[in-house]
């Protein structure tokens, strides 16, 4: 599911959810920095952006709101909250130049919401069930989604069209991310198996095919990340294993 705990870009700094706050640590001697607080409920989501500068959350209230906030890393400051859903938020995230928040929800739906502004550009509906994970393309075009409904589905950014939802998945979806070039996106859940495919439908809907399904764990899978260069894959189960990928054709490396 989404991150709640999450490493700057740098390396430098950690960000750990707790309820109703965010931690913000030195990564070294893990440190308190700054304490985020007033959150509504637990906090399910916390990332950094993409240059490390700042922390965005996910919290809400189960069956009353969701809730976003935009944090600096420097002197944890509150820049900006966002309010839309009906339902407690799973996951926020921002793209690349940060001009864009995405966020998730218990309530099936993701709201695009124009950072400058806090104006909802748009809702994206098409999920029958919870979303736990979202991630943009780096070029920040696309958008992609893992839910409870078994599916991940791949959006455009500036339409809000749907472009695809990705074949195979026979159970809930956690997690999902693109790999850094935005050639292959990958998805893990409840199967217990991380799952690849490679992306075609930039601009139009098509079928992306799966290039690889493996077995990654005895239990869920419900964290992934790749390396900053994209060549190794790191996934995360609820089994309290952790495995490393090869991404030349996802071979276990340990």
């Amino acid at each position: 599911m989404a991150c709640t705990i999450a490493i700057s870009p740098d390396g430098s700094r950690l960000a750990v959810a707790r309820f109703a706050a965010v931690e913000i640590r030195d990564a070294v001697s893990m440190k308190l920095l700054h304490r985020l607080s007033e959150f509504p409920g637990k906090v399910n989501s916390v990332e950094f952006s993409a240059g490390g500068s700042k922390v965005i959350a996910g919290s809400g209230m189960a069956g009353l709101f969701g809730q976003a906030s935009i944090w600096t890393v420097a002197d944890g400051r509150q820049m900006a909250v966002f309010e839309g859903h009906r339902d407690v938020m799973y996951d926020a995230v921002l793209n690349r130049n940060q001009s864009v928040l995405a966020t998730a929800s218990y309530d099936r739906k993701i709201i695009l919401w124009e950072v400058a502004t806090g104006k909802e550009l748009r809702v994206l509906q098409g999920h029958n069930g919870a979303v736990f994970d979202l991630d943009f393309s780096p070029d920040g075009a696309m958008l992609a989604s893992a839910s409870a409904d078994q599916t991940v589905k791949l959006w455009q950014v500036s339409t809000g069209v749907r472009l695809d939802t990705l074949s195979q998945p026979l159970k809930d979806k956690y997690a999902v991310k693109f790999s850094p070039d935005g050639q292959h996106v990958v998805a893990g859940g409840l199967d217990n198996r991380i799952r690849v495919w490679k992306v075609v439908s930039r601009t139009k809907p098509e079928i992306n095919p799966l290039v690889y399904s493996r077995i990654a764990a005895e239990g869920s899978i419900i964290q992934l990340g790749f390396s900053p260069d994209g060549s190794r894959l790191i996934s995360i189960a609820d089994d309290q294993s952790m495995k490393l990928w090869d991404t030349t054709e996802y071979t276990q490396q340990f």
